[in-house]
């Protein structure tokens, strides 16, 4: 009897459609078996090559974009820089054009000892407002502080509230008004004054000189007595002329701030006269004031064109935050 052998049939000689290989499990693969192995192998390894591939552009595209996205953002930031500069040349240029050829505007500061500290506080805010006024005004004023020495309460605390305040274009000096300008050009506006200015365009040749105070207390006659001990003309702000008390609200206070003085010269000067827009946009709705109608203005203006014109202008304003 023939022996039984433990091995494969066709292990003695490859036949074509049999392989001599042995999967895990110990069995004989055929040729058709371990091809399709073979091109499941080779698609596994393709689609993983792919996978790497996509994910090495997908990494390129995004640094190339962050890479462009920085370089518009820089080149924005530029544009950005190049443009403040240049709008900050021209309001430099624009102020120093201002000087000798548009009418002037003093802050009078000589009043700090009749404040508290608080007032103080309110008033240096009220400089930083009136001073951004005029400098993104496309026609700013000539802008003066005197009595304003840098030892003073007030110039420290203004430097200390105000970033930048030692630069601002303003002619800031510790001399009196009356010493650094002719008497002749003054007019000492305050809201006492029996008399007001002209409803008429600013005029250059003179000196418009505000009061800064913040008077809580309303001190009264503080400006029309200083006017008087300096030897100038005073006069007040055509409120009377221009504006009226609504039928009911608001205070009624015809007293303005420092900055909303400032602001109302300064849209005279910007209108070419307009006293009716400036003085309307420069008190509050708290105020209690509207504009008069046109013919109303005239017939208040005729009526009191003999006592209340006045040809030389000095502006003093005493104020209540």
């Amino acid at each position: 009897m023939a022996s039984v052998s433990n091995s494969c049939p066709f292990s003695s000689e490859i036949c074509e459609e049999t392989l001599e290989r042995k999967n895990g499990e110990g069995r004989c693969v055929s040729k058709n078996e371990a091809r399709r192995v073979h091109r499941y192998e080779k698609i596994i390894a393709a689609r993983r090559a792919k996978r790497k591939e996509k994910k090495r552009n997908r990494k390129a595209r995004l640094a190339q974009s962050k890479l462009f996205n920085g370089s518009r953002e820089n080149a924005h930031s530029d544009v950005v820089r190049l443009s403040k500069r240049l709008e900050k040349e021209a309001i430099q240029k624009r102020l120093l054009e201002a000087r000798g050829t548009t009418p002037r505007v003093c802050i009078d500061l000589g009043l700090t000892d009749l404040m508290s500290d608080k007032e103080l506080n309110k008033l240096s805010s009220q400089l930083r407002r009136l001073y951004g006024s005029n400098r993104h005004s496309s026609k700013p004023l000539h802008l003066y502080f005197t009595n304003f020495a840098p030892s003073c309460r007030l110039y420290r605390m203004c430097v200390m509230k105000n970033e930048g305040f030692r630069n601002y274009m303003v002619e800031m000096t510790s001399e009196n008004h009356a010493e650094l300008f002719s008497r002749d050009s003054l007019v000492y506006l305050s809201p006492d004054a029996p008399e007001s200015l002209p409803g008429t365009p600013l005029d250059p040749s003179k000196v418009y000189v505000i009061g800064g105070l913040v008077d809580e207390t309303v001190h009264k006659l503080v400006s029309l007595e200083r006017a008087q001990s300096e030897g100038v003309r005073s006069a007040r702000l055509p409120i009377d002329e221009f504006l009226t008390q609504r039928a009911s609200g608001g205070t009624r206070c015809k007293i303005l701030t420092v900055n909303q003085v400032f602001d109302a010269l300064l849209k005279v000067h910007e209108s070419g006269g307009d006293w009716s827009s400036a003085l309307a946009d420069g008190a509050s709705k708290s105020h209690g004031l509207h504009r008069r109608g046109n013919q109303q203005s005239v017939q208040f203006l005729r009526s009191n064109s003999r006592d209340r014109h006045l040809d030389d202008q000095y502006l003093h304003c005493c104020h209540c935050y």
